[in-house]
């Protein structure tokens, strides 16, 4: 499998569990799709694009990155020149096209579970890990947890057509 279909074929399923997880709000597969470009122009936002609904509920901008390795160590360099740098400037940048967003970083390395690397802007808390980059602050998370707390996120809006 090419890189490009991998990183589409990662893109789709990550979709469809965002879908998943928000059925009992009454969202449809149709309300979240890869972005044309899968997030490689200037009108996208990131790897995939969300109804108006949807966004409401799930406020954040997902750049995703399926790779054969990750170098979790460069994360940590002072360098900005490494992949892994540049994946989280590429979600920061995303998030900064839509008002209120949060940018989080969906990776997987072969063979190993799916991570987020969620924003500082984000509401979602958990006690896991930090990571200071530049002076803004991730929170890694393994993805399905970060999805269960953007759930239960979404269940305490006050938006009384929202609740479950």
């Amino acid at each position: 499998m090419s890189g490009k279909s991998k990183g589409g074929a990662f893109e789709r399923k990550i979709a469809k569990e965002i879908v998943k997880a928000f059925k009992p709000f009454g969202i449809k597969q149709q309300e979240c799709w890869r972005s044309v470009g899968s997030g490689g122009h200037a009108m996208s936002a990131g790897d995939l694009q969300l109804s108006q609904r949807l966004a409401q509920l799930f406020p954040f901008c997902l750049e995703m990155k399926h790779r054969k390795k990750i170098r979790w160590f460069n994360f940590m360099l002072e360098k900005d020149n490494n992949e892994e740098k540049r994946w989280l400037i590429q979600a920061k940048r995303g998030a900064d096209k839509v008002k209120g967003m949060t940018p989080v970083l969906v990776m997987r390395a072969n063979n190993c579970p799916i991570f987020a690397l969620v924003g500082e802007r984000s509401e979602v808390h958990d006690d896991g890990p930090e990571v200071w980059v530049d002076g803004d602050m991730w929170k890694l998370l393994p993805w399905r947890k970060f999805l269960r707390l953007a759930v239960e996120l979404a269940k305490d809006l006050d938006t009384p057509k929202y609740r479950l």
